[in-house]
């Protein structure tokens, strides 16, 4: 798996680096994101949580991930 591939869907959530996701605070350049899809189930997750290591494991639950690593579009 590259850097660059789509490993997940989901719905972006916060950019609050006061949020916490699962038990920690987001921190700065981090968004919190709702996992809709495993398009890789087996991809690592960025910040791993006690629940979770992979996309797979993470799915319909928040995760921490880098904000520069999101692709966004516009659903309107």
């Amino acid at each position: 798996m590259g850097r660059n591939d789509v490993v997940a869907h989901g719905r972006w959530v916060t950019n609050d680096p006061n949020k916490i996701v699962p038990f920690n605070p987001l921190g700065s350049n981090t968004s919190m994101v709702w996992v809709t899809l495993a398009k890789e189930p087996l991809a690592p997750l960025w910040r791993t949580s006690m629940d979770a290591d992979t996309i797979g494991e993470a799915l319909d639950s928040s995760v921490a991930w880098p904000t520069d690593r999101i692709v966004t579009i516009d659903e309107t």
